[in-house]
C-alpha cells in the first residue's frame, strides 16, 4: 500500500478513509461507550507515520484504568445539539479539537444529539488520551445512527479512522493508543511494510509478578507529545542515523521484552525496559523530566526499572522493583519524600463481550488481528 503526504502536511496510506459520512435520518438510541487508558512500555514512536508505512513496528502496551472508566461517552437523542464535558455545558466546541475533528471526519455539523463525556485522563498526561476520546467518540456517533451491532462487524476500522482524525489534528500520533486501550491487557502489536494497516497482536497470559512489583506514580507534570513527535518525524525524514538506529532497536526490545514478560522474567524485562528508555532519551532528551532521576538516585538498587508513558513523556512515571515490600515502603514515603503523588490507577487484564446498548472497551474480547497477518 503506497504511503503519501497530504497537503495540509500529514501522512496517511492510499486506503484510508478521510471521511466517514453517518446519515441521520435514523437512530438506535443512546449509546453509551466506555474505554480504558493505555500504558506503554516498549516500542513507541515505531507506530507513529510515516515510519511505519517502510519499517517494521512492534510496540509492547496494555490497558490501564484510572476510576471506574478513564473515558465515558454517551450519545443520546436531543432537540438541539448539546456537549457536556466532565459535568460542563460547551457552548463552543470550535477549541476542542478531538471532538470537532471526530464530527468533522463523521460529516456532522451540529447534530440533534446530546454527548455526554467523562474523561479522567489529564492532558499531556501520555497515556494516549486524545486518540482515546476520539475512538469513544466515533464509537458513540457509529453507534447512536448505524447500531452497535453493525459498528461492532467492522470494530478494526476504527482503528484506522481514529489515525486519520489524529493526522488531521496533525498530532503526529500512531496506532497504538488505540489498539492499547481498546484491547485488553499486556499486549505486543506489530505492523510490516508489506502491509502496514494489517496489525498481529500476541497477548500476555497474566501480569504476573510484574503488578505485584510496579508503582504507578504521578509526575504532577504535563507534557505535550506532538511536539516530541515532530521532532523525532524530522530525524527520521533527515535520515538520522543514530535515530534510525534507536527506532530499530526498541522494535526489537518490545519482541523481547514481551517474551521476558511471557516467561515470567521481571528482572531482564525490566532491564530491557530501562534500556530502551534510554535509548529513547539519548536522542530526545524532552521525553525525560527530572523526578526520575530523583526516583533512581533515592532507590538505587532497590530499583530495577523506570520509564514515563508516552511517547513525548507524560505525568505517570512507572517504577519496578525488586520486591514488593521496597515497593510498598517507597510507596509509603513517595509524598513526603519524593513530593509526587502515587497513581490509584492500575493495569487490566480482562476480556469480555458487549451489550446491545453499550459499548464496553474494558470487557472487549481479545482481537488478534487480520487473518492473513
Amino acid at each position: 500500500m503506497k504511503a503519501k503526504n497530504v497537503s495540509c502536511g500529514y501522512y496517511c496510506l492510499d486506503g484510508w478513509k478521510t471521511e466517514e459520512k453517518v446519515g441521520t435520518s435514523r437512530n438506535f438510541g443512546k449509546i453509551k461507550v466506555s474505554i480504558p487508558a493505555r500504558f506503554d512500555f516498549i516500542g513507541g514512536w515505531t507506530d507513529t507515520p510515516p515510519y511505519y508505512f517502510k519499517n517494521e513496528a512492534a510496540v509492547l502496551n496494555t490497558t490501564m484504568l484510572l476510576g471506574m472508566a478513564s473515558i465515558v461517552v454517551t450519545v443520546k437523542p436531543s432537540k438541539d445539539f448539546r456537549v457536556i464535558e466532565n459535568g460542563n455545558v460547551l457552548t463552543d466546541i470550535s477549541n476542542h479539537m478531538v471532538l470537532s475533528k471526530t464530527l468533522a471526519f463523521c460529516g456532522l455539523n451540529r447534530p440533534d444529539i446530546e454527548i455526554t463525556i467523562y474523561n479522567s485522563i489529564p492532558k499531556g498526561s501520555g497515556l494516549g488520551g486524545s486518540s482515546l476520546l476520539s475512538a469513544a467518540i466515533l464509537a458513540g456517533i457509529l453507534g447512536y445512527y448505524r447500531g452497535a451491532g453493525k459498528f461492532l462487524d467492522t470494530l478494526k476500522d476504527l482503528i484506522g479512522d481514529v489515525l486519520t482524525i489524529e493526522q488531521l489534528m496533525e498530532s503526529g500520533g500512531g496506532w497504538q493508543d488505540q489498539i492499547g486501550g481498546m484491547y485488553p491487557g499486556v499486549k505486543l502489536i506489530e505492523t510490516s511494510p508489506e502491509k502496514p494497516d494489517n496489525y498481529k497482536i500476541s497477548y500476555m497470559k497474566d501480569l504476573g509478578q510484574l503488578s505485584e512489583n510496579c508503582l504507578i506514580i504521578d509526575s504532577r507534570i504535563q507534557r505535550r507529545a506532538a511536539i516530541i513527535l515532530y521532532s523525532i518525524r524530522q530525524k527520521y525524514l533527515d535520515r538520522d542515523k543514530k535515530t534510525i538506529k534507536v527506532l530499530k532497536t526498541i522494535k526489537d526490545n518490545a519482541r523481547l521484552g514481551f517474551e521476558e514478560l511471557n516467561k515470567g522474567n521481571v528482572v531482564n524485562f525490566s532491564k530491557i525496559l530501562s534500556e530502551s528508555w534510554q535509548l529513547v532519551n539519548s536522542v530526545e532528551s524532552a521525553s525525560s523530566i527530572g523526578s526520575v532521576d530523583m526516583m533512581k538516585s533515592v532507590c538505587g538498587k532497590d530499583l530495577l526499572g523506570i520509564k514515563i508513558g508516552g511517547a513525548g513523556g507524560g505525568v505517570f512515571i512507572l517504577t519496578i522493583f525488586k520486591e514488593k515490600d521496597r515497593r510498598d515502603y517507597y510507596k509509603e514515603i513517595s509524598e513526603t519524600v519524593f513530593m509526587i503523588a502515587i497513581s490509584t490507577s492500575r493495569f487490566l487484564d480482562q476480556k469480555g463481550w458487549f451489550w446491545s446498548r453499550e459499548i464496553n472497551f474494558l470487557k472487549l474480547k481479545r482481537w488478534t488481528g487480520y487473518e492473513d497477518g
